[in-house]
């Protein structure tokens, strides 16, 4: 794939997250959720899962998962290949951009150069069974989205774009951690 077709791409899918992310916080989106709990976590260690976590069964094109999400999370298929969940803290206000809380977009695709340009800096992290090469870019909207992008079959690549918001940032940090750690 050439290089300039290889960046659209990248930039195409960081607009399309953004994008995603935006019309998320302005209104629900029209899906059923595929998670209706609305308690906040009880979550107090960064490896162990709290008992009121649900495990949820999730499907990106071909591929089948499993991952645990706390009560308050709500997980809507955006397309057949993009799932996202979402948390809106108690200081967000309804309809608006997330003030208080966090989104984790789930993007199926082919290749670990689908989503990364080769120039981008990144560095490794390890997410429980899987190495994630990870990597910060700035949204459309000026907000910080963290990427993590690993491979989960030969043929198929998942890549997590977190974005997390409000004074309890680091908990929410720490809480995504523990979704993406899940996923298997």
């Amino acid at each position: 794939m050439s290089r300039p077709l290889t960046y659209l791409l990248v930039l195409a899918t960081i607009a399309g997250l953004a994008l995603a992310g935006l019309l998320l916080w302005q209104a629900k989106v029209p899906n059923e959720p595929l998670s209706d709990a609305k308690k906040p976590s009880s979550a107090t260690s960064a490896t162990a899962l709290p008992t009121n976590w649900s495990e949820q069964s999730l499907t990106l094109g071909k591929e089948s998962f499993r991952l645990a999400v706390p009560p308050a999370v709500e997980v809507h298929r955006v397309q057949p290949t993009i799932i996202e969940l979402k948390y809106i803290g108690p200081k967000s206000e309804p309809n608006t951009e997330i003030a208080d809380g966090y989104l984790i977009s789930l993007q199926l695709g082919t290749s670990t150069q689908q989503f990364i340009s080769p120039t981008r800096a990144t560095s490794s992290l390890s997410l429980g069974e899987h190495t994630a090469t990870t990597y910060t870019a700035t949204s459309m909207l000026g907000s910080s989205v963290q990427y993590y992008v690993w491979s989960v079959t030969p043929d198929s690549v998942l890549q997590a774009g977190v974005m997390v918001a409000g004074e309890q940032a680091p908990a929410y940090r720490q809480e995504v951690q523990r979704i993406l750690r899940s996923i298997r």
